[in-house]
Formats: structure tokens, sequence, C-alpha cells
């Protein structure tokens, strides 16, 4: 379901799509007539993500689906031009082993406090690559364990199903730390965008 929100500020910019099937929701959302946007939130369920999509989609965008399980599951890097790890801020980059904390928090509470990858000292100013993945936060629902992130821009074509693969690992690792089954994921891009070519090219699976 795609729908526009009724407040003034949110309607004016913002998409909605509630779909728990993830590649319905990739779907809906290139079929909108704009290509590029100031908000977009999708609430979904990575348990549903097509195996066969997924093996379809690296075989057309490899560097991007291997660099973001690279990016939030290791601390590789061998390219800094190019490459980022999430991995590294959540766990060492501030000194404190952010997930570590959630998880210790979550066993006694039903949420959490965000874990943060940004950092204002080196990013407002950086001329170099900076974080897109800004916040994640964990949530306790009865016997589930949602997660929400807050990208700060994105290219929805190259890096949202493969986002959606890094985040539904490291969600179902963090459940099963738990105890707890793996449940929804809510989603928002406070920017978007794609390019028209990587649409025709990703039409050939869609």
């Amino acid at each position: 379901m795609i729908s526009e929100k009724t407040d003034l500020d949110f309607a004016s910019s913002g998409i909605f799509i509630e779909e728990p099937d993830p590649i319905k929701c990739f779907k809906q959302l290139l079929q909108e007539e704009i290509s590029s946007g100031n908000f977009l939130l999708v609430h979904t369920d990575l348990n549903l993500l097509d195996l066969d999509f997924l093996t379809k989609y690296a075989d057309l965008f490899r560097w991007h689906f291997k660099d973001s399980q690279r990016s939030l599951l290791t601390s590789t890097i061998s390219n800094s031009q190019y490459e980022f790890s999430y991995w590294n801020r959540i766990h060492e980059y501030f000194k404190v082993d952010q997930l570590k904390q959630a998880i210790q928090e979550l066993h006694d509470n039903k949420q959490c406090r965000p874990i943060s990858t940004w950092s204002p000292n080196e990013d407002l100013l950086a001329s170099g690559i900076i974080p897109c993945l800004m916040t994640l936060q964990f949530s306790k629902v009865k016997d589930q364990l949602n997660l929400t992130v807050v990208f700060r821009s994105r290219d929805i074509i190259r890096r949202m199903i493969p986002n959606w693969n890094a985040l539904k690992i490291l969600q179902q690792q963090t459940a099963d730390t738990l105890k707890l089954r793996m449940g929804s994921l809510y989603d928002v891009s406070l920017k978007w965008f794609y390019k028209d070519l990587d649409l025709v090219k990703l039409s050939e699976i869609l």
C-alpha cells in the first residue's frame, strides 16, 4: 500500500509504503512517477526477502551488493576512497560497542538507545566518504525484535536491496542473541534518488 500522509509537510514530499513483501515494496516505489524525493518510509518484513530475486539482483549490481554486507558486518576496508565501515562506527569508532550495549538494554527493556554512525566532528565538514546510514534502533514487541533505520541519503536502486540483505543478517543475529523472533523493518530515507540508466538495467529482472 502506498499512501500520502495528510499533514502538509509530509504530503508535499513524503512517501509511505507498507507492504510485508520487501520486493513488492521496492517495485511499488519504482512505479512512482518521480525519480527522487525528500522523505521515504518503508514498513516491511525482511524475513520475506526473495532469495531468487536477490541472486538476480546481485548479478546486476555485484559490487554494491557485496559492499553493503562488507560495510555493515565487517571492519574490512580495501579502498578508503570508495569504502566505509559501518561496523567500525557501531562497534569501535566511538570507544563503545553500541550493539553490545543495545543488546544489554534489550534484555530488560522494550527499547534501547539508538545506535549512531554519525560523527558531527568528522562528518559535517568532510570532503570524502561519509555515512549514509545514520542511526539504527531495535525494539521489542512481544516476542519479536523490530528494527528502525534512518538513511541520510540513498541511491535506492543501487543500495536499497543490498542494504536490506545486510540488515536482515544483522537483525536476525541480534534477534537470535536475544532469543526473539525477527520482526518488522522500518526504513527511513531522508533523501532518495536513482539513475534512469540503472532503472533500465534493473528492468531485466523486475
